[in-house]
């Protein structure tokens, strides 16, 4: 996704470029780490563009202003409910999974037990909306361990307003990876409920339930 983020009809001035470094101090939490910095960075980044606490149209993210973390990250478009696809995606991701992802479920990343619990917070992400992270792991291969990874999804808003789009980032384990496309175990799901300013928005009926950590 190295100088792809960008999607047509968008507003690419510089006056609109929110710099990573001085969104960092936004939403820094205790965790220390490469890893956990960059999940930290990127809430940082959504956390400023947020306007009157309302959630950010997708059109407002732009890749001058999260060029140090690109290759982990992703645009992933709401396409039913539980269900979301990716628009673009970091090399990191699509080397992880070995195929371009653009177009592909987010599920493809996961494995079947972990699908149904993925979905269930995929419509938190979009419906509530909600802020959601992720910790996964990895599947075993001969002679390699588990990797461990964590995924944050911040919701966004399409060109219509609804919340229909998010923007991702996936961070692993710094241990070389097997060889082959990997899948993820989910082994816990994070929700932070995001306090927007009320919008008009039709019923989507009632949500899955899951553990909300506030």
């Amino acid at each position: 996704m190295d100088g792809v983020m960008s999607e047509p009809h968008q507003d690419r001035s510089s006056e609109n470029v929110i710099r990573l470094d001085r969104a960092r101090a936004a939403r820094r939490g205790p965790e220390a780490g490469p890893g956990l910095s960059a999940l930290r960075q990127a809430e940082g980044y959504w956390t400023a563009l947020c306007r009157d606490g309302e959630i950010p149209r997708r059109s407002r993210i732009d890749p001058r202003g999260i060029q140090n973390i690109l290759g982990q990250a992703c645009i992933l478009e709401r396409i039913a409910p539980g269900l979301a696809r990716f628009r673009l995606a970091g090399h990191d991701l699509t080397d992880r999974a070995g195929m371009d992802l653009r177009g592909m479920p987010l599920s493809c990343l996961f494995t079947p037990a972990a699908r149904q619990p993925l979905a269930e917070a995929l419509e938190h992400l979009f419906a509530a909306p909600a802020v959601v992270e992720l910790s996964l792991r990895g599947e075993r291969r001969l002679l390699h361990r588990a990797p461990g990874a964590r995924l944050l999804l911040l919701p966004l808003r399409g060109d219509a307003g609804d919340v229909t789009r998010a923007l991702g980032v996936l961070v692993c384990d710094p241990e070389p990876p097997a060889r082959g496309p990997h899948r993820f175990d989910l082994a816990d799901i994070a929700l932070r409920p995001v306090r927007a300013r009320p919008r008009a928005r039709r019923e989507r009926g009632a949500l899955p339930a899951l553990s909300l950590v506030t």
